[in-house]
């Protein structure tokens, strides 16, 4: 295991060697380590792309991720030749630092994970399906195993970054979900540190604080949680614990729980909410990322981070200091930020607008800050770079994704946030915002009276907007909550205000474009939402304070480093929110881990055999002797339940797998009702012609009995092999 796991990680430093001549135009200015730590998602990006395009030629993952390798070694080593004479320049201390961080962030990963690296709970048995899915693509085809004879309707392009690598480094499918996810989280430290390094150097400090504060960047992303530990604490105490279980109106808070301070954990991603008589009239989600780490969901918003970074530094980097660049150099990086937005819209749907967003407000601030600069040229090879980008991915755009959305696609809020739940989720970076701004402009030039009275009337107006557009499902309920949640629109108004009128991105273009656009995307969020198969602003509010936290997490060190410069001040809140983060991760740690009474092991096929045994071998047999084309049938499975593994693990489909799921991904209710009622049928019937016609229907070739089942079905075909507790049977 320990071969395959350097291994992996000797690959993914190599991939990432090789497209330095990338890295080094993008980040020509920098030092080795710099340069390989920005670019380590554009590598895999690169070789991801290459790959994916090829694969519609060549047919087969591993050949094409071969080709891909192939080509950019082969650039490397022309590049290598041109740059002769600054070799000892590029292969020198930084590239064994970067690689031995690149080591060590792997290995913590991967050593915390053994206390919970199976896919039982939550949505890890689908993210491994995905992740399986590209694996074992072929013929041109990604595949989704849970619904046979169709191809993989998802935003699956961070899957295929990582199943083609663990094709092509041979890694056993067992482990490469947990080897995903270390290079995840590995990759995520190293590009924050990098882009916190790169923006405190426009700060005055020492070399000494310039490395302490950078690593608060990776902390902030990696480790800071939200407030709700604070609150569950102050809840367990007498009298004030009531009156603040009242008050703060959230589901569980005060509960029983057998694990370690409640299982609070789980509880500080479900805050956001709107309960009438205990019901739930607006339940969200709002993970963050330390969270999502401890969990280990391969999500494809937690895949996307360290690209999310990258993209978002690009975009904020050449825009606030577009005078620093050559008009080609120029012309050429806004060319990459058009082809990188909508391949980042396929690893994770949600950042193509967000980064649409992005762009438009750091371009619009870029031309205001320098007047009467039109960059035409720029703008333009932004857009050929998107449409460019859109184009390759049309069949992605335009056919995959039609399922997942419907129209008008855009809907008003019926309900908003609670001002006392918005400051528990995201109070630190509201903090953040609020003591930057108020240091930074002088209360003799600004009427604060003045602002809150603008700010108090667009509230207003927004809010009387939502009434009118909402007017035929307005109640009581939705009134009462309009006045909670209205200082949440006015905490957001203000400083948006602030910003403008006072011009702070002229005085620092790359902190208040961020701050502006976190700003923006909260508000916007407030009072619209994507129109999903969840009918409410769920996954709206879920995915954007996501990506919030993140674009927080860059602009932490600079705030540390310019408002806090007294060691005694930075102690009082780092200090804190340590200690409070601590609490709140080891509380989730020990949820997840059932109090660490969990096999250690990264082997995700572990506790499956634990419970079911024989099915190790039977996926061996499986893959040995069913065609790759054949269908398994192992039982419909319910969603979150353990279930239909067998297809995850051999690659062979099977009819139908987490019935909800395949809805929301496809909107296509009546085939997937239909599926479900007839296979349902094949362990209930006793009828054979009925049985039979089934069979062939969905054209099933094995079935797989795991759980002792004595149902009529497996009397009337022939058993070929047993393992443990799983019998298959051939019906051909």
């Amino acid at each position: 295991m320990f071969l395959e796991i350097l291994l992996w990680i000797l690959f993914i430093g190599f991939i990432n060697l090789i497209c330095l001549p990338v890295h080094s135009f993008l980040f020509n200015k920098d030092n080795i380590f710099i340069k390989l730590s920005l670019g380590a998602p554009i590598s895999l990006i690169l070789i991801g792309l290459i790959s994916w395009i090829s694969f519609f030629a060549l047919n087969d993952i591993y050949l094409s991720y071969l080709f891909s390798v192939s080509i950019i070694f082969i650039i490397f080593i022309f590049w290598l030749y041109k740059n002769k004479q600054r070799l000892s320049y590029l292969f020198n201390y930084q590239l064994l630092i970067f690689l031995i961080i690149l080591m060590i962030s792997h290995l913590l990963f991967i050593s915390i994970r053994g206390f919970n690296g199976d896919l039982i709970g939550t949505e890890k048995l689908m993210d491994q399906m995905m992740l399986s899915s590209t694996y074992f693509s072929n013929n041109g085809i990604v595949p989704d195993l849970w619904f046979s004879g169709h191809e993989n309707p998802y935003y699956y392009f961070g899957y295929w970054i990582y199943g083609g690598i663990i094709r092509l480094t041979g890694t056993n499918l067992m482990f490469a979900y947990n080897l995903s996810l270390s290079t995840t989280f590995s990759f995520s430290l190293i590009v924050s540190w990098a882009i916190s390094l790169k923006l405190l150097k426009k700060v005055n400090l020492s070399r000494h604080k310039l490395y302490l504060i950078s690593t608060l960047g990776p902390l902030y992303l990696l480790f800071f949680t939200n407030f709700y530990i604070l609150v569950e604490l102050l809840s367990r105490i007498p009298l004030i614990g009531k009156i603040l279980t009242n008050m703060v109106n959230i589901k569980g808070l005060g509960s029983y729980d057998p694990n370690f301070l409640f299982g609070s954990g789980w509880r500080s991603t479900r805050v956001i909410d709107y309960l009438v008589r205990g019901q739930s009239l607006d339940y969200t989600i709002q993970e963050y990322p330390s969270f999502s780490f401890i969990l280990g969901d391969l999500h494809p918003h937690m895949i996307s981070i360290p690209f999310f970074l990258i993209t978002t530094y690009l975009i904020i980097s050449i825009t606030s200091c577009i005078r620093d660049y050559y008009p080609s150099s120029r012309i050429m990086i806004f060319f990459i930020i058009g082809l990188l937005i909508p391949i980042m819209g396929f690893i994770n749907i949600w950042d193509l607008p967000f980064f649409i967003f992005l762009f438009l407000i750091c371009y619009l601030l870029s031309y205001l800050k320098n007047k009467n600069k039109n960059y035409i040229y720029e703008l333009s090879s932004f857009l050929l770079g998107f449409i460019i980008s859109i184009l390759i991915l049309n069949d992605y755009y335009f056919n995959t994704l039609g399922g997942q959305t419907e129209l008008p696609f855009i809907a008003t809020n019926l309900y908003s946030t609670n001002i006392i739940h918005l400051i528990i989720v995201l109070g630190l970076p509201l903090i953040i915002i609020y003591i930057s701004i108020f240091n930074q402009i002088n209360f003799k030039d600004i009427n604060i009276l003045k602002i809150i009275i603008y700010s108090l009337i667009v509230s207003t107006l927004i809010f009387s907007a939502r009434s009118i557009l909402s007017l035929s499902e307005m109640n009581q309920d939705i009134y009462i909550n309009y006045l909670l949640s209205f200082l949440s629109t006015l905490i957001l108004v203000v400083p948006i205000y602030i910003i403008l009128k006072a011009k702070l991105y002229v005085k620092d273009f790359m902190f208040y474009s961020i701050v502006l656009t976190i700003l923006s995307i909260l508000l916007i969020v407030e009072h619209v939402h994507l129109i999903d198969l969840f009918g409410n602003r769920m996954n709206t509010i879920f995915k954007s304070y996501y990506q919030v936290w993140v674009l927080a997490s860059i602009v932490f060190p600079v705030f540390i480093a310019r408002y806090f410069p007294n060691k005694t001040f930075l102690l009082f809140l780092i200090l804190p929110l340590i200690s409070i983060s601590s609490v709140q991760n080891i509380s989730t740690f020990l949820d997840n881990t059932n109090n660490l009474s969990k096999e250690y092991s990264i082997d995700t096929s572990v506790e499956i055999e634990r419970r079911y045994p024989g099915s190790n071998k039977t996926i061996e047999w499986i893959k040995l002797n069913a065609n790759p084309n054949d269908v398994i049938f192992s039982g419909v499975g319910d969603d979150y339940q353990l279930s239909s593994f067998f297809s995850i693990y051999t690659g062979r489909q099977t009819p139908i797998g987490w019935p909800g799921h395949e809805n929301q991904w496809r909107g296509n209710k009546l085939e997937i009702s239909e599926r479900k009622i007839d296979l349902t049928k094949l362990f209930d019937s006793k009828n054979i012609n009925e049985i039979d016609e089934i069979i062939k229907k969905y054209d099933i070739s094995y079935i797989i009995n795991y759980k002792n089942s004595s149902s009529y079905l497996f009397n009337i075909y022939n058993k070929i092999y047993s393992s443990g507790s799983c019998s298959v049977y051939i019906t051909k």
